[in-house]
């Protein structure tokens, strides 16, 4: 079995890690690691993640430049949020990502979509490794990776039909929301997603979400369910704000939505040519 490993994560997290404390003349500092041994913590977090993953080989994939959610997000800027500089050894892991382990960049689009579409093509027997929550969006076999004691691994598991929905309270007393599958992209959709800068739909948490949607037992009930609570808050203006926000959040699956123009060995250039569009129509909805 292949699996799918999102490289974007990994360029982060071994990009951060591989830092050793040094004391400098009484103040201690952080030093890098050598190439080399980075290279190497790349290769035994691949071999461990198709091991612990139960796969035989896997295929790679990275975010390059350009995407084309940024032009699709009015109600607030996709991704604003996120400030701050990459991790110093962050090109170091993408290196040996593209140049040892094959990975494929992507731009135009994100390493999610790419994923979300190769896994697709192969489903159900496909495994996406990966740490971000929005690619468990995707029927197939999910697989998550240990990265210190607060974030554990989640073994091999499979989204299928509707999925799940929940919630866990944190220490502060806010709730965040889980899940997967359908329930939970239109989980997302009304909660909204604070990482990418999606506002969702306003004073709709966690908890609300998941007690409108968790016994819900079609799509055309989720979709309506949604549908009425963004009406409650957005009033005129809901239906925009509905399709923005999913087009934002919905990563895409079908291979026909995107060209594709290879651009060398590793970096593929897209363009998306369709975006989700309501798989309901308004009935019973409109303003």
């Amino acid at each position: 079995m292949k699996v799918l490993i999102d490289g974007d994560v990994l360029r982060y997290e071994l990009g951060a890690v591989s830092m050793a404390k040094e004391e400098i003349f009484g103040v201690t500092v952080d030093k890098p690691w050598p190439e080399h041994e980075v290279f190497e913590l790349v290769d035994e977090k691949i071999k461990s993640i198709i091991e612990r993953s139960g796969a035989t080989e896997a295929e790679v994939f990275l975010t390059g430049h350009g995407n084309f959610r940024i032009a699709l997000a009015t109600i607030a800027p996709y991704k604003g949020t996120r400030v701050g500089d990459k991790p110093y050894h962050w090109a170091t892991v993408g290196k040996r990502l593209i140049e040892y382990w094959k990975a494929k960049e992507y731009c135009g689009i994100e390493a999610d979509d790419a994923i979300a579409i190769r896994a697709t093509e192969l489903a159900p027997e496909v495994i996406i490794a990966s740490r971000d929550k929005d690619l468990r969006q995707v029927p197939c076999y999910h697989y998550s990776w240990a990265c210190g004691e607060n974030q554990p691994e989640k073994e091999t598991y499979l989204v299928e039909g509707l999925g799940e929905i929940s919630f866990l309270k944190d220490k502060w007393g806010q709730y965040k929301l889980l899940g997967h599958g359908l329930r939970f992209f239109y989980g997302q959709l009304l909660v909204g997603d604070t990482v990418d800068n999606i506002k969702g739909c306003p004073k709709i948490g966690a908890l609300k979400a998941v007690t409108a949607l968790q016994f819900l037992e079609t799509e055309q009930e989720l979709f309506q369910s949604c549908a009425a609570m963004y009406k409650n808050v957005y009033g005129d203006d809901w239906k925009r704000a509905l399709v923005e926000n999913a087009r934002l959040l919905y990563l895409i699956r079908d291979r026909s939505w995107v060209e594709e123009e290879p651009q060398g060995d590793h970096e593929i250039k897209c363009y998306v040519k369709q975006l989700w569009e309501a798989p309901y129509d308004y009935s019973g909805y409109d303003v």
